[in-house]
């Protein structure tokens, strides 16, 4: 379902935003009219920043204090930013203030309003298609979604009454959003994570100017394992080999998803390439020296790495989340191509 940027929506970011910043704050819908501004003066004007980047390939736009005097007061120093969903521009918001400060405002801001789109999605999705939920996510997960399928069906009611108090909403909502954010096999996160999140910490780290690396890693010949040890046993081997990532990192921004098959996409906020390909090596080596028990086998495995690492700033050409891919997935096929089992970078 395409999630919209609404006026309820876009006031709320705003009044979020100010809030808890103190800064002025607009937002804009898909044609970069305002649709919700702190100080209320300029709803239903076109802003010029919001139009340039939702008309070109820019996710963000830094307006200077010498740029903003120029301007005659129609635009004020600080950060304009996309607000994407599903990979789609569906607004922008802006941040004015003084760029040394801004900038850490806006990357935790565009966290905050991916994971508030999320929750609204989820709400709306809710409110009107209850029993279509059963057909979004795998069921068989734990039983988990068969007591939340119960619970939202029993609180429909009170969604649909706009009861925004009511804790055991939010708690359902916070729960279905794991679920449709998780693999059920493996317990990380699933290719529809790493659509919405990577391009938000690409951003981060633009606004930062710090470094950001990724890694897909990939295990060597897994048909052999499925075709010798049967289909149940492959399952097994690729949550092990989920758990043995899982392990290699610590830090609370690194995470983990499933991006396809037998390959797992690891990101790395703040990591430089020589310690992303640490990282990485430290993961081969575990694998290459864990022997994974199943029932009565014991399986050994390898795997192959491909890392991928930026450091962009805010004046440096656009670096998008499916570019940053497409590099690491050429360096895992250089580490297929070169015998397997090895970091490429």
């Amino acid at each position: 379902m395409t999630i919209k940027l609404s006026k309820v929506v876009a006031q709320k970011i705003v009044e979020l935003i100010h809030v808890q910043s103190g800064f002025d704050v607009i937002v804009c819908d898909s044609t970069g009219t305002i649709i919700a501004d702190s100080e209320k003066a300029r709803i239903g004007q076109k802003h010029i920043g919001s139009c340039q980047i939702l008309n070109s390939n820019r996710d963000y736009a830094v307006i200077t204090a010498q740029e903003a005097e120029a301007s005659n007061s129609h635009v004020k120093e600080g950060v304009n930013i996309a607000i994407e969903a599903e990979g789609v521009k569906i607004g922008t918001f802006g941040i004015a203030g003084p760029l040394e400060i801004v900038p850490p405002v806006a990357r935790i801001a565009a966290g905050m309003i991916i994971m508030m789109l999320r929750d609204e999605e989820l709400k709306d999705f809710i409110r009107n298609q209850v029993k279509v939920i059963s057909s979004s996510v795998d069921q068989a997960a734990n039983g988990e979604f068969n007591n939340i399928y119960e619970l939202l069906k029993n609180t429909t009611e009170n969604i649909a009454n706009e009861n925004d108090n009511c804790p055991e909403i939010y708690e359902l909502i916070d729960r279905m959003s794991n679920l449709a954010l998780k693999d059920t096999l493996t317990g990380t996160y699933n290719r529809r994570y790493i659509n919405q999140k990577l391009p938000v910490d690409i951003i981060s780290a633009s606004l930062s100017e710090q470094s950001l690396s990724i890694i897909i890693a990939d295990i060597d010949f897994f048909k052999k394992v499925n075709d010798s040890y049967g289909h149940v046993t492959g399952d097994h081997i690729l949550k092990s080999f989920a758990d043995i990532l899982s392990g290699c990192i610590q830090r609370e921004s690194d995470w983990i998803s499933r991006f396809g098959g037998e390959e797992f996409l690891i990101c790395l906020p703040g990591a430089g390439v020589e310690k992303a390909k640490e990282i990485a090596e430290r993961m081969r080596s575990t694998i290459e020296n864990e022997a994974i028990a199943c029932g009565k086998h014991l399986i050994k495995i390898t795997a192959s790495f491909g890392v991928c690492s930026i450091k962009p700033s805010p004046r440096a050409p656009k670096i998008n989340a499916e570019k940053l891919i497409e590099c690491a997935d050429h360096k895992l096929y250089i580490a297929k191509s070169n015998g397997r089992n090895r970091v490429e970078s």
